[in-house]
């Protein structure tokens, strides 16, 4: 599910359940990089997916080379979309002809990123990062980010025995939470028996998000356990009628 290319790209690439081919790009998408990177790509290209959602928040640079395999991507599959694109990113797609192919979503870079250290009170510091990170975001989706980073922190302390980073991305469609540890083991959703007291955590993750995945780095023990909430629609809420949707920001 998680590659590790070269020293300075990395391409982690997961599939999802409704279809969506989800690819996460970090480093510098150079020439050499996609050479390394070859085996990754083929993998990428070997799936059956309906969309490909590239999260380009921590690709630091692409020449060329980097976005021919953007938009193989995007011939293979025939839909993509580049999630979280830097200003000059967004430039270089624009400026080599390719906006028509690869589709830019509307968003910025991580804007939120915190360490934590692996004590039990780093839980509830957690969430009161991310409840005052997302005090502009609509009220539903910030209390529920912070309920959920609470349980990947937990998990983070507890059974990776690990400090932790919490970094939180926002965009006019989602918030993503991405919760990072140093320590072994990867996290699986189970269904635990009606009396057990563990095993709870990653299944209300797993009910409340929109979307949420693992990745992986192989060669050491780090993982990312991420989720993404979506944002409501005003307007389209405006047109089913829904009046009570509360989008106004808390002060």
């Amino acid at each position: 599910m998680a590659h590790l290319g070269d020293s300075t790209a990395t391409m982690f690439v997961e599939p999802g359940a409704d279809g969506t081919l989800h690819i996460v790009l970090r480093g510098e998408l150079d020439i050499l990089s996609v050479e390394a990177l070859q085996p990754e790509i083929e993998a990428a290209l070997a799936y059956e997916a309906s969309l490909v959602v590239v999260e380009a928040a921590e690709l630091a640079y692409v020449d060329s080379s980097g976005l021919a395999v953007l938009l193989r991507l995007a011939r293979r599959h025939g839909d993509l979309e580049v999630r979280h694109a830097s200003n000059i990113l967004r430039q270089a797609i624009t400026a080599a002809g390719l906006a028509g192919r690869l589709r830019l979503a509307s968003g910025p870079r991580p804007d939120r990123r915190r360490q934590f250290p692996a004590e039990l009170l780093s839980v509830r510091d957690a969430r009161t990062f991310v409840l005052e990170a997302l005090r502009d975001v609509e009220r539903a989706v910030r209390e529920l980010a912070a309920v959920l980073v609470a349980e990947l922190a937990t998990n983070a302390v507890l059974h990776a025995k690990s400090a932790f980073e919490v970094a939180i991305l926002i965009t006019v469609d989602i918030v993503r939470v991405e919760v990072a540890d140093e320590g072994p083991g990867t996290p699986v959703l189970v269904e635990p028996d009606l009396d057990s007291e563990m095993g709870r955590g990653l299944k209300m993750v797993d009910g409340l998000a929109s979307h949420w995945g693992v990745q992986s780095r192989v060669g050491d023990s780090s993982k990312t356990v991420w989720f993404e909430l979506q944002r409501p629609d005003p307007a389209a809420a405006l047109r089913n009628g829904a009046g009570e949707l509360d989008t106004t920001p808390e002060p």
